[in-house]
């Protein structure tokens, strides 16, 4: 049993790195115009809040069960906690923040008090 949990462990298709055309939306995020974004989208009527891939989805500044309602998450495409160089390690930082600021926004503006402190 353990030579078959060694021999999946060692598979090289578990980790790839083709995906960069993912990680170029990450390069759009501005973490200044968070605060803008959020209000924009208010107005325009989209109230998700921001995920972010990692080992579980993650919604930055909120506390509340998102599972219970996956209409109101967006998934930031090319986020996760498997890097293939410093670039990407840095735009999922900066993705991390931007939700965060992004979602704090968006929270105030519908009034959720399920705010992370």
């Amino acid at each position: 049993m353990v030579a078959i949990v060694l021999l999946t462990g060692c598979d090289r298709r578990v980790a790839t790195c083709d995906h960069r055309s993912e990680v170029s939306e990450l390069r759009e995020l501005k973490l200044p115009r968070a605060e803008s974004d959020a209000i924009s989208a208010y107005k325009s009527g989209d109230r998700r809040l921001l995920a972010v891939y990692g080992f579980a989805l993650e919604v930055p500044g909120y506390r509340g069960d998102f599972y219970a309602h996956p209409e109101m998450v967006r998934a930031l495409a090319g986020t996760g906690d498997a890097y293939c160089d410093d670039e990407e390690r840095q735009l999922n930082v900066n993705a991390r923040a931007y939700a965060k600021r992004y979602n704090e926004v968006m929270l105030k503006l519908t009034g959720s008090a399920s705010t992370a402190n």
